[in-house]
């Protein structure tokens, strides 16, 4: 708002009134919408309904006071509850946007009144319409002001609870994984996990800007539901990375896990180790999530955000080298190695032939194009080979997995 006349002014000290007589009973109304619609934010623990009563005595008298005083709209101020309030259910891990769900059912009721309100007041209708607006204004400065403290605070609380839960199974774990505790009956005993049956471990990162810790928890609830899994050890490195071990007593689902991760955890990025039993299988998994991990974050922006190691083990040990890898890449390939998409056209289309066991027709099929297509790429590709593809098979086809994975040249 701007200090030009509003038609606001007019009605400002009436419309203040109004709010101060009627706060009480609004604040109850707006109060039992919450506990209608959004419970958790209420209950069961009796400090979250006197927090969110606070906030909303708080936020009318703000809003009251606001519009008496000609103070702009775009000054909200944030009642101290608020952060209070969201700090309290980042503790009982309520999910933030049941936060914002609660914030938005109560801007309904408030605004509703300041309609009613204004409408006693106000009779021509254009000037009806826009004296509401400013009011609104008003109302939704201060809502949206509430909501991004109470995110910010929500996501604090979250990275403290984090930090302060794993630390000290983080040090129990690497005690058992340094091999400092072989022991399986006290391994189990630490670690509150069952170390016999079959192990996958998998590693989970937040390394988008956008993600909350909120998305590391999501994460971890859609981990302990998979098909399968009778025991689970859930272990926060920091606020943006958690490790996990998942034990099934019978078969694996490996692939169905990483496909149910694809579709639920979309901001993480998760690295699955491959099945191994006993304790000695507990830290080999957890080595191979390590390996996976490595590639997956080398690996070309948007190329996957799931792994599991035997898709990539090959790769991995190239990974850790990556300078002498390019170079090693490059002996292998010569002129193939090259910058460009013609040149990334050929190596895939050489790739999948060789993984489709130098089949053209099944290579076709994947990548969608005539088998003809298919034989005049690979030809082309081999002929930009420094040496027969014959006498280096093996080497040229990892270069390639390799190049699958891992840009050689910096991309747009």
């Amino acid at each position: 708002m701007t200090d030009t006349h509003s038609p606001l002014d007019e009605y400002r000290e009436q419309l203040s009134e109004r709010i101060a007589a009627s706060a009480p009973e609004l604040a109850e109304e707006v109060l039992a919408t919450i506990t209608r619609e959004v419970p958790e934010l209420v209950g069961p623990d009796p400090r979250l309904r006197d927090f969110m009563a606070q906030v909303l005595t708080a936020h009318l008298e703000n809003l009251r006071a606001a519009i008496a005083y000609h103070v702009p709209a775009d000054t909200a101020f944030v009642p101290l509850a608020t952060t209070e309030h969201a700090r309290l259910l980042a503790e009982r891990d309520v999910p933030v946007d049941r936060i914002l769900l609660g914030y938005q059912v109560a801007q309904r009721p408030i605004a509703r009144a300041l309609m009613e309100y204004l409408a006693a007041l106000v009779e021509d209708r254009d000037e009806l319409t826009q004296t509401i607006n400013g009011a609104l204004e008003y109302a939704f400065a201060g809502g949206d002001a509430a909501v991004q403290a109470a995110t910010r605070a929500h996501a604090e609380a979250q990275n403290v609870w984090l930090r302060s839960r794993g630390a000290g199974l983080s040090q129990r774990v690497d005690a058992v994984l340094d091999g400092v505790v072989s022991d399986v009956a006290a391994a189990e005993q630490m670690l509150g996990y069952t170390m016999s049956g079959t192990h996958v471990a998998a590693v989970v990162w937040l390394d988008e800007a956008s993600a909350y810790p909120r998305d590391l928890l999501e994460a971890e609830r859609q981990l302990q539901g998979l098909r399968g899994v009778q025991d689970a050890l859930l272990v926060p490195r920091d606020e943006r990375t958690l490790v996990c071990w998942l034990n099934s007593p019978l078969s694996v689902h490996v692939n169905e896990w990483m496909e149910t991760a694809r579709r639920s955890s979309p901001s993480a990025r998760i690295a699955f180790g491959e099945p191994a039993t006993g304790i000695d299988g507990f830290r080999l998994t957890y080595r191979q999530t390590q390996a996976a991990g490595g590639v997956l974050a080398a690996a070309r922006p948007k190329i996957t955000r799931v792994v599991r190691y035997k898709d990539v083990a090959a790769v991995s040990f190239l990974v850790d080298q990556p300078v002498e890898s390019k170079a090693w890449v490059e002996e292998m390939l010569g002129d193939l190695a090259g910058a460009g998409e013609g040149k990334e056209r050929l190596r895939h289309t050489l790739h999948v032939f060789l993984d489709e066991g130098e089949n053209a027709i099944a290579a076709s099929r994947r990548l969608f194009v005539h088998r003809n297509t298919v034989k005049y790429r690979v030809d082309q590709a081999r002929k930009l080979l420094p040496e027969p593809f014959e006498s280096r098979r093996m080497d040229i086809a990892l270069a390639l997995h390799y190049c699958e994975w891992v840009p050689l040249w910096k991309e747009p």
